[in-house]
């Protein structure tokens, strides 16, 4: 399956001819470009990778492209006020060519499904004034899938924790490899799933606010939705993105820049070493990614003021990591949130 390029923008067009003086700042629509032309990447990737999985692992990533591929074309649509009307042509062309290749990924390989319907970009430009150059074909309509949310398939390997009913959830002693973890509708919650004897191929956390999160090694990606109010500690992770959240603590190593939208009071720091001890065959920490952080919706020049960095020891001591580590009285849970400052009514 071939996989779509990213797009050539207007300003880019004579650049095989000559190469231009680029300013030391970059523009705004620059930036623009750099962000899409990663996130389409690591989105066809992905979607070059589906025909080869099982169906489960197929239908986990598929509950991740799809948001991704609708935050993608949320940002053109933000971005339209800026960019020339034949860049944004050529985005939209791009975005079709992803939601074509899901498609067409979805159909083969095994667990092959088809779409049951798609929805029309709201956003149209007709009646704009045509700057592409003549002969260039028409942009077709653009096709794009459901609102984000961070939703997974409910099958027997994916571990769903959802309101329970304890303040303390632990890995269940049921001897099954989960290839993925659905967590939601946590309030005053401890949560540590080190101890899942396989990591998980990707996760997916929703509306979950005042917990202490102590996540398993996941060997692909992370989706954060609607997250408030939380520490969250994460020894490994190759994609993150996080979605309408505000004032977390997110102690992590991940193998590719984080990124972030439509949040705010969000700190990042490297996972503490009283949990890595944990966990067998990390990366190496040099590889971490942790500190460059993407904020989709902020494409100044200068950095984002809605995430920072943080150094592990202040968000908690060595101790008090591994007296969550070791965890098995519910009765502790409230008294170790307290201590970690979950919850607090000043900001992270």
């Amino acid at each position: 399956m071939s996989e779509p390029h990213p797009p050539k923008l207007s300003s880019q067009k004579d650049e095989e001819d000559e190469a231009p003086v680029r300013p030391a700042t970059p523009t705004i629509q620059q930036q623009f470009f750099t962000l899409f032309q990663q996130e389409h990447t690591q989105l066809s990737s992905q979607i070059a990778t589906l025909p080869t999985l099982s169906p489960t692992e197929k239908s986990a990533l598929i509950a991740e492209i799809l948001p991704s591929i609708a935050s993608l074309s949320s940002q053109l649509n933000d971005a339209t006020s800026y960019l020339p009307l034949y860049d944004q042509r050529q985005y939209l062309s791009q975005i079709k060519a992803l939601n074509d290749s899901l498609a067409k990924a979805r159909s083969t390989g095994s667990g092959a499904t088809k779409p049951k319907f798609s929805f029309k970009s709201k956003k149209t430009l007709e009646g704009a004034r045509d700057l592409r150059p003549a002969g260039a074909p028409s942009p077709a309509s653009v096709s794009t899938p459901a609102p984000k949310t961070a939703s997974l398939p409910l099958q027997t390997d994916v571990l769903t924790i959802s309101a329970p009913s304890s303040k303390l959830s632990l890995p269940p002693n049921d001897g099954k490899d989960y290839t993925a973890l659905y967590l939601s509708n946590l309030t005053g919650h401890v949560l540590n799933l080190l101890a899942l004897p396989t990591p998980p191929s990707t996760a997916a956390l929703k509306d979950i606010t005042s917990s202490l999160l102590i996540l398993p090694p996941i060997n692909g990606p992370v989706h954060f939705t609607n997250i408030h109010d939380c520490v969250i500690a994460l020894p490994l992770v190759r994609q993150l993105r996080l979605h309408d959240s505000s004032n977390l603590k997110i102690l992590l190593w991940c193998g590719s820049q984080p990124i972030v939208e439509g949040v705010k009071g969000i700190q990042f720091g490297r996972c503490p070493s009283a949990l890595k001890k944990h966990v067998k065959d990390l990366p190496d920490e040099a590889l971490n990614k942790y500190d460059q952080v993407q904020d989709f919706k902020w494409l100044k020049a200068e950095k984002s003021p809605n995430w920072d960095l943080v150094d592990e020891e202040i968000v908690a001591p060595t101790q008090l990591w591994e007296e969550a580590a070791a965890l098995k009285d519910e009765g502790r849970c409230s008294g170790l949130l307290e201590e970690f400052g979950v919850g607090a009514d000043e900001e992270i």
